[in-house]
C-alpha cells in the first residue's frame, strides 16, 4: 500500500484513482506477524476521503470480521463489493491465501495462508466530506499488535491523530513529507480505536497538493520484498 501506500496498499487489477501509498513497515517481512498488524491510509481529494487498509491477521486461519476504519458520523461507505467504477461499496483484494466475504452486513477474511507470508486483505473506500473535522473508528475483534495510520504532510495537510498513544515519524519520500504514526498493542478484541481527522478537503474546492498525493496504486507486494531486502541487509 505509497511511490510508498499510495505506491503499496492498492488493488491493482482494480485501482481507484488515488489508490494507496507505500512506504508502510510491516513487522516480520517474510513470515506473517504473531499478531494483527493494521495498516491505514487517509488520503484527501476533492471532496471526498480516500481510505485504505490492510489488514495481516496473524498465522491463524478461519473467517473473521475485517475491522474497518468508519466514520462515526455522516455518510460512509456500503460494505458491499464495488463494481467498476462504483465509489459506493468497498474495493477489496486478497494477498497470501486469502479472500474477501460479505455477509451479514460486514467484510470478513477467510481462506489459508498459503506460506508465502503475504497472507492480508486491502481495502479501499471513500467517504464523501461534508464537515470540517470527521472522527472515525474500528472496532478490534480480532487482538492487534500495532496499528499504523499514514498521511501525507505539508502545509495544507489533514490533522489525523489516532486518539491513543502513539509513536509518530515524518520521512520525506520525493513526493512530499509523509507521516507515520505507529499506535502499539496489544489491542484486544472488543476494545475501539478512534481517529480524528481534520481540515478536511472542502467539498466544492480541489485540496491543493491532491494532485500530488494521488499517484497510482501498485500492490503490497512491493512493499513486504523491499521489506525482506533489508531485513536482510540488517542481518
Amino acid at each position: 500500500m505509497s511511490g510508498r501506500v499510495l505506491a503499496l496498499l492498492a488493488l491493482a487489477a482494480v485501482a481507484v484513482p488515488g489508490g494507496p501509498r507505500s512506504g508502510w513497515a510491516f513487522p516480520g517481512a517474510g513470515e506473517s506477524p504473531p499478531g494483527g498488524v493494521l495498516l491505514v491510509e487517509i488520503t484527501p481529494a476533492e471532496g471526498v476521503l480516500q481510505v485504505a487498509q490492510a489488514w495481516f491477521p496473524g498465522p491463524a486461519a478461519g473467517s473473521r470480521v475485517f475491522p474497518l476504519l468508519l466514520p462515526e458520523d455522516g455518510p460512509g461507505p456500503e460494505i458491499r463489493p464495488a463494481v467498476g467504477e462504483d465509489s459506493g461499496g468497498l474495493q477489496v483484494r486478497g494477498r497470501g491465501g486469502a479472500r474477501a466475504e460479505f455477509r451479514d452486513g460486514t467484510l470478513r477474511l477467510a481462506g489459508q495462508p498459503d506460506g508465502s507470508g503475504e497472507f492480508a486483505l486491502e481495502v479501499t473506500y471513500r467517504v464523501p466530506v461534508t464537515t470540517s473535522r470527521l472522527m472515525f473508528r474500528v472496532l478490534v475483534n480480532d487482538p492487534l499488535d500495532r496499528v499504523q495510520v499514514i498521511h501525507q504532510g505539508g502545509a495544507h495537510a489533514l490533522h489525523v491523530r489516532p486518539l491513543r498513544p502513539y509513536a509518530f515519524r515524518e520521512e520525506d519520500e520525493g513526493d512530499g513529507a509523509w507521516r507515520y504514526q505507529d499506535v502499539p498493542g496489544p489491542l484486544r478484541s472488543g476494545e475501539t480505536l478512534r481517529v480524528a481527522v481534520g481540515r478536511l478537503p472542502e467539498a466544492r474546492r480541489p485540496y491543493r497538493w491532491a494532485g500530488a498525493a494521488l499517484l497510482g496504486t501498485v500492490g503490497i507486494f512491493g512493499l513486504l520484498v523491499a521489506l525482506r531486502r533489508r531485513d536482510g541487509r540488517g542481518r
